[in-house]
């Protein structure tokens, strides 16, 4: 099935206050795109996925643990190591090997670890965003990357939950987190996306279009 199904039937269940059907329809989603092939390498028969699949999958397997953790669902930990498991295996395997990453990847996949952390209620998030930190601040044309698919979908569901739950955001903070500036993102998260998780939870809602 068309990842797109899974999720307009995931936000269907969003609107319905079913989160663990909204959580196993990201899920799905998430991998649907993962398992979409960009290229494979017809010398070593490697199959790659497009940077922007690899962004939508992670996008949609947040979704999917923060609706688990709605209904205080026990699959948590399990979809928390899988989505690790995975987003390491592309930093060592896929990244280095494919002409559709950059070094600024792997700095996305730091950003994802330290997401997955938080979103999980698990602690450890810090040194996954410092080593993002790290490789955004030898990056050039944050604007450029910020544009890019797999960047934007890392940073407009927590945006969009900080307005939901009222965590103020400035204009220019705003376009500083999710146009401008890659490492004021990564400061962003640092300090405020624990606190829109707790608030989430504690709403005990997900509006449809988050994600």
């Amino acid at each position: 099935m068309d990842p797109r199904r899974y999720i307009e039937r995931a936000n269907d269940l969003l609107d319905e206050g079913r989160y663990e059907g909204a959580a196993a329809g990201f899920n799905a989603a998430a991998h649907g795109w993962l398992m979409r092939v960009y290229d494979l390498d017809s010398e070593t028969g490697s199959i790659y996925t497009s940077p922007q699949n690899f962004g939508l999958f992670a996008d949609y397997s947040l979704a999917a643990i923060l609706c688990y953790r709605l209904v205080e669902s026990k699959r948590v930990p399990f979809l928390r190591e899988q989505v690790q498991s995975i987003v390491k295996e592309f930093q060592q395997f896929e990244i280095p090997h494919s002409n559709l990453w950059y070094p600024a990847h792997q700095g996305l996949c730091d950003e994802i670890l330290g997401d997955v952390v938080i979103y999980s209620g698990e602690s450890g998030a810090i040194e996954h965003y410092d080593a993002a930190f790290k490789i955004y601040e030898n990056t050039e044309n944050h604007l450029g990357w910020q544009s890019e698919f797999e960047f934007d979908f890392l940073i407009q569901p927590p945006v969009s939950l900080a307005d939901q739950v009222g965590v103020e955001l400035t204009q220019r903070k705003r376009e500083e987190v999710t146009r401008t500036d890659l490492c004021s993102r990564i400061s962003w998260k640092k300090e405020y996306l624990s606190e829109i998780i707790r608030d989430t939870l504690a709403q005990g809602e997900i509006k449809r279009g988050i994600f």
